[in-house]
């Protein structure tokens, strides 16, 4: 026969064990991103970070909005080809690849939902997504250098 303060006291340790672990993921889950800060001529812009394979998948999916000088820098820390796509985001993006040299090589339109894959035509250390149009207001083309700082 079970002993009734026995059953409550392990019920409720185990209901306060589940909270703690819970409440860990669960703030793991909001924990806000790293930031990469991005220097270009005498501008600067912090943006959010992408550097796990899970974040640079998640990429900025599943935004409503994003504010006009903000933006994501996807990190590779191998320089490679990269591909992007628009599966789930709804924001009208550009992405310009930068070699590991700063300098960016492509800009390329980015259709909200689309699931076209846009390809780096070469090695590349990051892309950095910004609201359609940003790169040509703020007179940023092919050839450029820019610096990017990581954390």
């Amino acid at each position: 026969m079970y002993n009734y303060q026995t059953v409550v006291t392990n019920f409720g340790l185990l209901f306060f064990g589940l909270y703690i672990v819970m409440s860990g993921w669960l703030h793991a889950q909001e924990k806000p991103s790293e930031t990469a800060l991005v220097l270009v001529g005498e501008r600067r812009f912090h943006l959010e970070l992408a550097e796990s394979r899970q974040d640079r998948s998640k990429g900025l999916m599943g935004r409503d909005s994003l504010c006009r000088d903000c933006g994501m820098v996807f990190h590779y820390i191998t320089p490679k080809r990269v591909s992007f796509w628009m599966k789930n985001t709804s924001l009208a993006l550009d992405v310009a690849f930068v070699d590991e040299a700063g300098k960016i090589t492509q800009i390329e339109r980015l259709e909200p939902l689309s699931e076209q894959i846009i390809k780096s035509r070469q090695d590349v250390k990051f892309a950095w997504e910004m609201q359609r149009g940003w790169f040509a207001e703020n007179r940023l083309k092919v050839g450029d250098r820019i610096s990017i700082i990581l954390p």
